[in-house]
């Protein structure tokens, strides 16, 4: 059976600085560089911060994946209170077309919801060259809200998802 079309079992959870040496041989290609930076980056920046929260996608005892939740200021990408903002996403290159990423997306809303119990939307912003990742935020639920910024590597698209749960 093709392994990415079958459904992986992953976890989300929240990163502390004990975490940091298992970024140590996190790998992305040049082209995610292009969009993001390295997650050792950003989890030291976001450690330090009172309005984020480094979130890890965990395969078994494997780190597969990484991404930040912000809250408080996250214009230009909404004014909403009930909102959050995802950045810095990636799945390393090796677990990459392997269902992780598809998985983390249908995973948020029952793990925002759990320790963000007011939140009823993330945004993001996506680089408008990053075909690919829009593909995956598209597949995973988010929506195109039309609004565009202007990012570090250049325009962005707005999307956002609606993850409250009734």
């Amino acid at each position: 059976m093709d392994r990415k079309w079958t459904k992986v079992m992953i976890n989300l959870k929240f990163l502390q600085a004990k975490h940091i040496k298992a970024f140590a041989s996190y790998h992305l290609t040049a082209d995610q560089l292009a969009f993001t930076a390295h997650p050792l980056e950003k989890l030291l920046q976001a450690i330090q911060s009172s309005y984020c929260k480094p979130v890890g996608i965990c395969y078994g005892k494997d780190m597969v994946g990484f991404f930040i939740l912000q809250w408080g200021d996250i214009q230009p990408y909404s004014c909403d209170e009930d909102a959050l903002l995802l950045r810095a996403y990636s799945i390393q290159q090796q677990y990459q077309g392997q269902g992780f990423a598809k998985q983390s997306m249908h995973e948020l809303p029952v793990f925002v919801n759990g320790y963000f119990p007011d939140v009823r939307k993330v945004v993001l912003g996506v680089n408008r060259k990053n075909k690919l990742a829009q593909k995956v935020y598209l597949a995973g639920g988010f929506e195109d809200t039309g609004r565009r910024v202007q990012g570090q590597v250049g325009e962005q698209y707005i999307f956002q998802k609606n993850i409250k749960l009734e």
